[in-house]
């Protein structure tokens, strides 16, 4: 408990990466989580948008497909 203390005191670090900082209370649930897949090896001939759909409903619903950098 100490430890979290100094966490929600001193959270400057962790400014960059949340919105807000609080104690979790076990009746707080997410109902839905966003991740993004990287998708590396497959072949070019694999590429639409159809099969990376296929691949991410693997994990759960399909967002969207972003752009290749």
């Amino acid at each position: 408990m100490e430890i979290v203390e100094e966490v929600l005191n001193n959270h400057e670090g962790l400014d960059q990466w949340f919105i807000d900082l609080k104690k979790w209370d076990k009746y707080e649930v997410c109902e839905m989580r966003r991740v993004w897949l990287e998708i590396f090896g497959l072949p070019r001939h694999g590429r639409s948008r159809e099969n990376f759909k296929n691949i991410g409903e693997l994990w759960g619903s399909f967002v969207c497909l972003g752009q290749s950098i």
